[in-house]
């Protein structure tokens, strides 16, 4: 078995090879790159489409480079991460599991190739949330083209230098656009360059592409085949997978692997909090041989409940005070745990009048399909839908007007202030986002508030400076921090660990927090990129009798040393097909006594003393000696020797022998053992 660790340890993505099979796990989309890009504005106006040029750097993609903020920033179309194997074919993939919304991001990546064959199996909600986010990202992308600019030679370069240059450059624009790596110019620039995201990050160690079309996202969603919770499906007869809720966001689940005796879990962005997804699932999760972690908390040192009471404390303040806020969001998730807790508070405080804001493409389509995923909720939502009533309270503020969604800015013809706006995209690299912070970044009085902690918020906010409005950041994961972690491992107890190497020394900004760490006696260390092997070795194979001839079974009751049990022999044959084995009942011929099963079986375990006195009792002299595992009997008057070990007895006779010193000592050596 092999496992090949694609993603990092917040966008996971693994190959496990076992059982002839490829399997995918998870298939992340790192949104990192993006953050080295000028953002994509909506309005004419706006002074992201009029920045210098950076003038200090000579190639040919000097018109794509400008300066920003003392930063260097990319000015074309942005471009993000995808998880890439070199040494595995795409052709080889026999099935992608997706966990959640969150990892299919970057599956029309995948789809989209001509090789792949595979299954995509996914929950319900996974797959609709994850199109909403999947066609959010495009439209954003695509509604603000930028023109790439026409490359330039080297102004002091060399006849080589410049041909080298134009190969690169024909090479980059044969590829931009069907389907292969798009316009990478961080391939060759110097790493030194001051980009907000350094260019010696594991980002750019991945394959880096422009965004799909809208075409690509309805094409692989047709590939997928939904699966719902503790739902067995069984892989080309050799593997049987199961999807258990891990209570992160609705319908996203683990993954458990079984095959005979043997269970491996994937465990990827799971919860034990209680919020408006299903519960976590652990009991299938015990007695597994290989447990593979990933996606554990990005902000351990952060507690939900806390931050959810600090972000209520922000808002209320900055509304009370004439301000407005924002929040970049993404269309489904943490958006709807705002929405309650935001009305509640500001409820409870009397000021329910200001009103909320959430603009998306997809806000009204999302906001509808929460409240239909009645069992993929918590059991709190579930019994408001027997009541029945409104799961979310998201449908009542719509009903009295104080959530107004809207799939654009330019929709809202009236904008009451001060409000609350829930808009995206939480990188603010593109959406309507960017056009409010350039419009109310220069009030003192507004708030932004960051609560994705998968972006770093000052990288994201390094275009807009400087900025008068206050930038909380208060980050919501509801993923397992290291204490819930360990938990949950120290409860399961798994024969093996497999984890990333990062959880197993405190994070880089708290280096002396110990804490902070998974800890177990068996772990396997995955890093970015590595391939480990893992022994799983099977002991026994599964095999399915045919009924007919489980009917003609007649057990007897046998006794032995320290035995008791009911037995029976059966003449059979090993029927396989779809890799599962099966006996069934042999086509025999009479005609061939070669071919015709003996009326009865022996069994036991052969006892050489025994054996040695039958010898003796039919005159023929023998000697015998013992070894570490049986012993050897040497039969000089047939120039025989038997040899006898713990499973087994083999009888060896000379050359010329006609057989008939072999069929006596045949005879002997049964009659000591036990028939039926």
């Amino acid at each position: 078995m092999k496992f090949y660790n694609l993603g990092t340890c917040s966008r996971p993505c693994g190959i496990l090879k076992w059982r002839g099979l490829t399997i995918m796990m998870d298939c992340s989309l790192d949104l990192t790159p993006i953050l080295n890009f000028i953002p994509l504005p909506l309005a004419g106006n706006s002074k992201f489409n009029n920045i210098s040029q950076y003038q200090n750097y000579q190639t040919s993609f000097e018109e794509e480079l400008s300066e920003l903020n003392g930063y260097v920033l990319v000015n074309s179309n942005p471009i993000f991460g995808v998880p890439t194997e070199t040494s595995i074919d795409i052709s080889e993939l026999d099935v992608i599991l997706i966990s959640n919304s969150a990892s299919i991001l970057a599956l029309p990546f995948f789809t989209d190739n001509v090789n792949f064959n595979g299954a995509v199996y996914a929950t319900e909600p996974t797959v609709a949330i994850g199109k909403f986010f999947m066609e959010e990202l495009v439209e954003f992308v695509q509604n603000v083209p930028r023109t790439r600019p026409r490359f330039k030679q080297p102004q002091n370069g060399t006849k080589g230098d410049t041909d080298r240059m134009e190969d690169e450059e024909n090479e980059i624009l044969a590829n931009n656009g069907t389907g292969k790596s798009a316009t990478s110019i961080f391939k060759l620039l110097n790493s030194t360059l001051n980009f907000p995201v350094k260019l010696g990050n594991q980002c750019f160690n991945k394959e880096l592409r422009e965004i799909y079309t809208k075409k690509s996202i309805s094409d692989a969603l047709l590939k997928v085949r939904i699966v719902g919770y503790n739902e067995h499906t069984d892989i080309f007869g050799k593997v049987l997978v199961t999807a258990v809720s891990s209570g992160f966001s609705l319908g996203s689940c683990n993954w458990i692997f079984k095959a005979e005796t043997k269970k491996i879990a994937y465990i990827s962005s799971s919860s034990t909090l209680t919020t408006h997804p299903s519960q976590m699932e652990q009991t299938p999760l015990k007695d597994c041989d290989i447990f593979i972690l990933s996606g554990l908390n990005k902000a351990p040192t952060n507690v939900a409940d806390q931050s959810l009471g600090e972000i209520c404390l922000n808002a209320f303040s900055t509304l009370t005070a004439g301000g407005n806020v924002i929040f970049p969001c993404y269309p489904s998730g943490i958006v709807y745990d705002l929405f309650e807790c935001l009305s509640a508070h500001l409820t409870a405080n009397r000021c329910s009048q200001y009103p909320f804001y959430f603009i998306a493409p997809q806000s009204e389509t999302s906001l509808a399909y929460s409240n239909i995923l009645s069992e993929w909720l918590s059991v709190g939502k579930q019994r408001k839908v027997y009541i029945p009533e409104d799961p979310f309270p998201h449908t009542e503020l719509v009903k009295t007007n104080r959530l107004k969604h809207f799939k654009a800015l330019h929709e809202i013809t009236d904008l009451r202030q001060p409000c609350i706006v829930f808009c995206g995209h939480p990188s603010l690299r593109f959406g309507d986002i960017v056009h409010l912070v350039e419009s109310w970044g220069s009030n003192s009085a507004n708030t932004i508030i960051f609560t994705d902690a998968d972006l770093p918020y000052i990288e994201c906010l390094l275009p807009y400076q400087p900025l008068a409005m206050k930038a909380i950041y208060c980050p919501i994961d509801p993923s397992l921090n290291f204490y819930q972690a360990n938990k949950l491992i120290k409860d399961l107890k798994p024969r093996l660990l497999v984890t990333h190497e990062e959880y197993l020394v405190p994070p880089k900004n708290f280096p002396s927090r110990a804490e902070l760490v998974i800890e177990y006696g068996n772990v396997h260390r995955i890093s970015p990129g590595s391939m480990i092997s893992l022994k799983l070795k099977r002991k026994s194979v599964q095999t399915m009798m045919d009924p007919k001839m489980a009917q003609e079974i007649d057990p007897t009751y046998r006794t032995g040393k320290d035995v008791f049990v009911f037995a029976s022999t059966i003449t059979t044959s090993l029927d396989n097909m779809d890799n599962k084995n099966r006996l069934v009942k042999p086509q025999m011929d009479l005609c061939d006594p070669m071919k015709v099963p003996p009326s009865k079986y022996t069994w036991g375990n052969l006892d050489p003393a025994l054996l040695f006195e039958k010898l003796s009792s039919e005159g023929l002299v023998a000697t015998i000696q013992y070894t570490s595992t049986g012993c050897i009997i040497n039969i000089p008057s047939e120039r025989a020797t038997i040899q006898v070990d713990g499973t087994s007895s083999e009888i060896i006779c000379k050359k010329n022998d006609l057989g008939a010193a072999r069929g006596k000592l045949r005879r002997i050596l049964v009659s000591c053992l036990t028939e039926f």
